[in-house]
């Protein structure tokens, strides 16, 4: 967590250096170092941080770990928790869409072999699980998803780590066949 260069825009790191001593922030922060390390391991840029995202993902922590909402990507009511983000640009919908993904990761004192959350190690080891998930692989290594906010929430024993990814997926070039004029 003391190496911050270049992993995380320089215009949030005096925030996370104010934060350091909450560690729920500080363990965010965390998460998002170490998959932006993947990222770039794997030739691509770092998630760039999205309010509107890191809004959400605290929300959905939130409501996870206090049971207002059930964990996983699902809402009570049945529908997919990222439903509720809107898409920044509907007028451009005719060209392309915005691509969300949602990694969730939970732990309590209850669970056997529970994980140390102050261990980097252990933290390494939850993003190697989500790379080794076929489903949340590509919320990591899309090169589309370039933006994303992490929310950790606690209650009691309980912490809910929550990522969430965005990325433009454009159309254009499927519908223009190369070679033509636009």
């Amino acid at each position: 967590m003391s190496n911050l260069t270049g992993l995380i825009p320089e215009r949030f790191q005096s925030s996370i250096k104010e934060n350091s001593d909450n560690p729920l922030y500080t363990l965010g922060a965390a998460f998002l170092i170490k998959i932006n390390h993947q990222r770039q391991e794997h030739g691509l840029s770092p998630f760039q941080l999205n309010p509107l995202l890191i809004i959400e993902a605290s929300l959905r922590s939130l409501e996870m770990v206090s049971g207002l909402q059930p964990l996983g990507h699902q809402l009570n009511d049945g529908t997919q928790a990222l439903t509720r983000i809107p898409p920044e640009e509907k007028i451009l919908g005719i060209f392309g869409q915005y691509q969300k993904g949602e990694c969730i990761f939970t732990r309590s004192d209850q669970d056997p072999g529970r994980l140390d959350m102050t261990d980097e190690n252990n933290i390494a080891e939850v993003i190697a699980a989500w790379l080794a998930s076929a489903s949340h692989r590509p919320e990591l290594l899309d090169p589309l998803n370039q933006e994303a906010g992490v929310g950790v929430a606690q209650w009691g024993d309980a912490i809910v780590v929550n990522l969430l990814t965005q990325g433009w997926s454009d159309l254009l070039p499927k519908l223009i066949p190369a070679g033509s004029e636009a």
